[in-house]
């Protein structure tokens, strides 16, 4: 019970973490998983909870206990872990589905993620959606994303913002215009809300609104390049590079 507890605030800490972006938050989250990991080694869920946080870790360039660099190997060993411990868990399905995508192994992510719904066909998750949308299967991911937010009424910003940029794939600016505001209004400190949001007006050629998004973008992530993006990095379709790229040129963003 001590460690399930320490479990659950490391649920709310993260659940914080995905409104504010904060840095003490994650810290707090991992902080509750290690402890609940020294009480139980084989505590499947914490292992997949704690692959999460390291992969946000690595996301947002942050060095911890653990070297950015070494952040995504420790997720990945972290969620195979989780794994090995409970094939049968979907959660650890979809840690190890998520982490496998931030590797750049797209249809082995999709593979995971499909046996995380298999485990359990109600189950949904913005991740999977996520992933879908980078692996190049946008409309697919919108079908996820919609099932998703109706479910949870509470959903994380992210989920609005993974909808929007799943329009934006499709070339649908104006239907992804108000889940990027959605998503900017309430984690206003995500270097992605911004990224998106900002190559939305741009394709729109709204450029006042895109330099503003950009500019934005620039105080959240001062290192912020197109082409060290993490999302246009990890875009399987070319297609997919060169249309998020050219929305993020037209707002004015560095290249290199």
């Amino acid at each position: 019970m001590q460690a399930y507890d320490y479990y659950l605030r490391a649920a709310d800490a993260r659940a914080s973490y995905h409104s504010s972006a904060s840095r003490d938050d994650l810290s707090a989250a991992r902080r509750f998983l290690q402890h609940a990991l020294a009480i139980d080694p084989n505590y499947a869920r914490a292992h997949a909870a704690l692959a999460m946080v390291y992969q946000s870790f690595w996301n947002q360039r942050w060095d911890g206990d653990c070297p950015w660099p070494a952040a995504l190997d420790r997720a990945y060993q972290l969620a195979h872990k989780a794994v090995q411990q409970a094939p049968d868990l979907p959660q650890a399905r979809v840690a190890l589905g998520w982490v496998l995508f931030w590797k750049g192994q797209h249809a082995a992510a999709i593979a995971e993620h499909e046996r995380a719904i298999a485990l359990n066909p109600n189950l949904t998750d913005r991740l999977i959606a996520h992933t879908l949308v980078c692996a190049g299967e946008p409309a697919r991911a919108i079908q996820h994303l919609e099932m998703h937010m109706r479910f949870d009424p509470f959903y994380e910003p992210l989920a609005p913002g993974v909808l929007g940029l799943a329009f934006f794939m499709l070339k649908r600016y104006a239907e992804a215009l108000p889940h990027l505001r959605e998503f900017v209004s309430r984690d206003p400190n995500r270097r992605a809300a911004h990224e998106w949001l900002a190559a939305t007006f741009g394709q729109l050629g709204e450029l006042e609104n895109a330099r503003a998004e950009a500019a934005e973008l620039l105080r959240v992530a001062p290192y912020y390049t197109i082409s060290g993006s993490p999302v246009v990095t990890h875009l399987k379709r070319p297609e997919d590079i060169e249309n998020l790229t050219d929305g993020l040129r037209k707002a004015g963003l560095p290249v290199a």
